[in-house]
């Protein structure tokens, strides 16, 4: 499983894929999560989790978009 990280701000796991493109040698970042069970638990398989839309951060308030630009650096160090 790839690394984690428990947002207890956000009441989800997120967590950061890479994604090969077979027909160029690029590959694509894509921060993930799931929801927090209300006993902390957490789907643990990562077909489950879906994907951030980026695009509805940009209408989001400034700390939460600061709160995923955080856990994406953090994520990316690890």
């Amino acid at each position: 499983m790839n690394n984690m990280i428990i947002s207890q701000k956000h009441g989800c796991v997120y967590s950061l894929i890479q994604e090969e493109d077979m027909h160029r040698p690029v590959s694509w970042e894509f921060l993930i999560y799931t929801p927090l069970m209300i006993d902390g638990s957490y789907d643990t398989n990562q077909d489950n989790w879906d994907e951030v839309d980026e695009m509805s951060l940009l209408g989001e308030e400034q700390h939460i978009q600061d709160h995923i630009e955080l856990v994406r650096n953090t994520l990316k160090n690890m």
